[in-house]
């Protein structure tokens, strides 16, 4: 169980990352 809430948590943090800098770049294409 402990493995699949951190497994979650990562999942979180990166796809909320990739938005971060997706949304940084949007404003200078």
């Amino acid at each position: 169980m402990a493995e699949y809430i951190l497994i979650l948590v990562s999942t979180v943090l990166v796809n909320n990352f990739v938005l971060v800098q997706f949304l940084g770049l949007c404003p200078f294409m």
